[in-house]
Parts: structure tokens; C-alpha cells; sequence
């Protein structure tokens, strides 16, 4: 046990001004904002890895259908990053096939994204549209009626 808990401390002080960043990242757009999603706040539309904490939470209390409404990609991510945290952490060794392993995870999450945006946009699950996004207030606040589209 011990053996473990020393990886995850290397592992923190190793990529710890990341780990810093981004959870300054999360705690300032979730406190702003009320929303962390970047492509929501951008924009307005959810992202490929919307849904996933939810669905991931949903899955791990076992609510697995609730877990596929959220995103149904949530149990490859669960899989994926047990496998790494099992290499890793308990028996030590190297995670050998992780890059392709998540390469592939990620391809298939934005292949399903693309479908949930043709079939379930907007409203279903984490599918839905966020309005006040920075696009929107700077369209709404500046008066601007042009049409991108007519260009």
C-alpha cells in the first residue's frame, strides 16, 4: 500500500502545476460561471465529453441505463482509465497500449457525439444548449445583426 500511495505522490508533484491549473480552471468557471464545459461557454453547444462525470457516476451506482442517456461512451472512459490506474498504480508496471487505447475511447466519443448532436440535440441527457454563452452576450451586447451565414 505503501509502494502504491508513493506512486500517486510522484505522479502528483510530477504534473502538479497542471493538476494546478486545471482545478483553478474548474473552481473559476464553476464559481462564474455555474458551467465548466468550455465549448457551453463558448459557444452554447455541449462538447463530445459532456455528460460524461454524470454518466460515469451513474454507472459506478450501477443506474446503467441512466449512465447511456448521459453519455454512453461513460463506461469505455471507466474501463479505460481503470486499466491505467491497475498498470500503474497496483502492480507497478508500464501502461503499455494506453495511447491507442484512448486515441481509439476518444474517436468513438466524438463519433457518438456527432450522432447524439443529429438526433438528440437539443434537450436529451447533456445535449441541450447553454444560452448564456460568450458568443451570444457579445452578439447581444454589441447589437450585431449580422448574418453569419449570408456570407
Amino acid at each position: 500500500m505503501k509502494t502504491v500511495l508513493n506512486r500517486i505522490k510522484s505522479d502528483i508533484r510530477q504534473n502538479r502545476l497542471a493538476l494546478i491549473i486545471l482545478a483553478s480552471y474548474f473552481l473559476l468557471t464553476g464559481l462564474l460561471f455555474g458551467q465548466v464545459c468550455p465549448l457551453k461557454l463558448l459557444c452554447g453547444l455541449p462538447c463530445p465529453g459532456c455528460g460524461l462525470v454524470r454518466g460515469c457516476t451513474s454507472f459506478l451506482m450501477l443506474h446503467f441505463s441512466q449512465s447511456f442517456y448521459y453519455n454512453p461512451t461513460s463506461v469505455l472512459w471507466i474501463f479505460g482509465i481503470l486499466y491505467l490506474i491497475t498498470c500503474r498504480y497496483l502492480l507497478g508496471k508500464p501502461v503499455k497500449g494506453a495511447l491507442p487505447l484512448f486515441v481509439i475511447i476518444s474517436l468513438i466519443t466524438v463519433i457518438i457525439y456527432v450522432m447524439r448532436i443529429l438526433t438528440q440535440f437539443p434537450g436529451n441527457g447533456a445535449m441541450y444548449y447553454y444560452p448564456h454563452n460568450l458568443l451570444s452576450t457579445l452578439l447581444t451586447t454589441t447589437n450585431c445583426q449580422y448574418n453569419f451565414f449570408m456570407l
